[in-house]
């Protein structure tokens, strides 16, 4: 299982990296999916919270508009993210919009609420619930190669110290195997 979480990883970077177009439906593009949905909701909490604190809303308009541009935001990586973001706003934009229209909708049983990324996009089926971000799998690819690193250092200083407590007390590696 880890080493095909691992192959996974390095297929979705490596199809990242090369600006190829991805299909619907594969699964690096439900991984992108999954990422732009989490990106997109975050970005709209923060203007939602926004709104509630100013007492405030959006015209429908303004909403369509706003959740439209949501792919263009900075942040998120051009290319195949981008292609993942217009699928999900695509499949998706209505439900959004029903969603931030309940927190500001003083008769919704949301009203107030705050917008949680990784729970609406579970909500959506976008996400799977032990489905990890790129962010997520990288930083676990950095921690992993970190600790192998450390490890052989461990390793090898273990090595040199009975290297030298053999060397101290005359014994050699092959006394001990006998």
């Amino acid at each position: 299982q880890f080493l095909r979480r691992a192959m996974r990883q390095t297929l979705l970077l490596a199809v990242l990296a090369s600006g190829e177009p991805l299909k619907a439906g594969t699964p690096a593009m439900k991984l992108l999916q999954c990422d732009a949905c989490q990106s997109v909701v975050n970005g709209l909490r923060d203007d939602v919270k926004y709104l509630i604190q100013a007492e405030s809303y959006w015209k429908t308009s303004d909403l369509v508009g706003r959740i439209g541009a949501s792919c263009q935001d900075p942040s998120l990586p051009s290319g195949a993210m981008e292609e993942a973001c217009a699928a999900f706003l695509g499949d998706h934009h209505k439900a959004l919009q029903e969603e931030i229209r309940g927190r500001l909708d003083p008769k919704s049983d949301l009203f107030e609420e705050e917008l949680v990324p990784r729970e609406m996009c579970l909500e959506f089926g976008v996400c799977k619930p032990d489905s990890k971000t790129i962010g997520q799998m990288v930083d676990m690819s950095d921690r992993r190669d970190k600790d192998l690193k450390e490890e052989q250092k461990l390793k090898e200083k273990w090595a040199k110290r009975k290297k030298s407590a053999a060397v101290d007390t005359g014994d050699s590696d092959e006394e001990e195997e006998e």
